[in-house]
């Protein structure tokens, strides 16, 4: 079977505890099964998924990474996503603990070490976490605390990344444990850790989630539900290409986006037009502007859903095209027409538009969406 003699070294290695064999044959183990097909890769990652258990967490990082490429080479997940679940929790829970130990010992002030660092970063900021100082509160943390905590500093980022390859499926994310756990975690860590961003914004994905989408102007409202959606620029895109239509169909009167926005917008290349211009306003059920560097998680609630209302464009907007997730397909689905009753009715509910102040002249956000995780 494939990757068996790797396999098996790893287990003994692990059972003997000689950590330095064990993180010497991870390299080995890929360079086995870098080729599985689906079916092996599946079988690889079964047999590999105990070891986790069988070493400490900062031995196993790069293990994990291969667990997230073997999905990636279309391996069924498994019991992955709940070991990779309390693996990550364990480590964000220590590398929040390294900042404090870190300030603690060094002053507020000290910058904190790259997360990417090497063995000698690694050597290093044991040293200075458990340097004793005469100053009462910078107190030093003993040998095993640093390397503990050190260890999860310098690995969390290995940890994150097959974590990400896991939350690309719509199936994983609608099960994946302990998501607010995490996501607590990485907030607490947004200041220190920049490069887990992409990963908070996958958590944040909204799945099989409902919208009430209506237009002011037109008196036409619509129930929408939406998956794998990275961020309301890709929202806006595809709601216009959803709801842009024959109006005497139901749909919205208007010129559709461009076959070139959507496919950027969705699993075409990113790159395939240059800008795109805004064809309505969007407005939450309080009446505030929702801002398009945003997520759909971010639109509140009114009256238990959430609610966008669409104006007419008051000021010429164009963004440039993409999508922050290149592999989560999105979907935006029509899933019934209101009736002019119910328009009414959401429409008497919904706050009024609130002016923003902006000058009426054309605007164009430079930023590009993030994409790649």
């Amino acid at each position: 079977m494939l990757g068996d003699q790797e396999v098996a070294g790893l287990y003994a290695a692990a059972d003997s505890g000689d950590l330095t064999s064990f993180q010497t044959q991870i390299p080995q183990l890929w360079r086995a099964v870098a080729q599985a097909e689906p079916s092996e890769a599946t079988e690889v990652l079964e047999r590999i998924t105990g070891l986790f258990e069988r070493v400490p967490r900062p031995a196993a990082a790069y293990l994990a990474v291969v667990a997230g490429r073997l999905v990636d080479r279309g391996a069924a997940p498994g019991t992955l996503p709940g070991v990779l679940a309390d693996a990550l929790v364990e480590i964000l829970e220590l590398a929040t603990g390294f900042v404090t130990a870190w300030r603690r010992a060094l002053g507020s002030s000290a910058p904190l070490p790259a997360g990417d660092g090497e063995q000698q970063d690694f050597d290093a900021a044991v040293v200075a976490l458990t340097r004793s100082s005469r100053l009462p509160w910078r107190r030093g943390s003993t040998v095993d605390e640093a390397v503990a905590l050190a260890g999860a500093w310098f690995t969390l980022g290995e940890w994150q990344t097959p974590v990400v390859a896991l939350l690309h499926s719509r199936e994983v994310r609608a099960d994946f444990p302990r998501r607010p756990e995490i996501t607590a975690l990485i907030t607490r860590l947004r200041e220190d850790r920049h490069d887990l961003q992409g990963l908070r914004n996958l958590l944040a994905i909204l799945d099989d989630e409902p919208l009430i989408v209506v237009h002011r102007e037109q008196r036409r409202g619509y129930r929408v539900r939406i998956s794998g959606v990275g961020d309301n620029f890709q929202l806006y895109t595809l709601l216009a290409d959803t709801l842009i239509g024959d109006p005497g169909q139901g749909l919205l009167d208007g010129d559709r986006p461009e076959p070139s926005w959507v496919a950027a917008a969705t699993t075409g290349p990113a790159d395939a037009a240059d800008q795109i211009d805004a064809r309505f306003q969007l407005t939450d059920g309080d009446g505030q502007y929702i801002p398009l560097e945003g997520r759909p998680a971010d639109i509140p609630l009114s009256r238990g859903s959430r609610v966008i209302v669409l104006d007419r464009v008051a000021v010429s907007r164009s963004w440039d095209v993409g999508r922050r997730h290149d592999c989560a397909a999105p979907e935006v689905r029509l899933d019934e027409i209101l009736t002019v009753d119910e328009v009414d009715r959401w429409l008497s509910q919904v706050a009024g538009l609130i002016p923003t102040g902006l000058p009426a002249v054309r605007i164009h956000l430079s930023m590009r969406p993030q994409a790649g995780v």
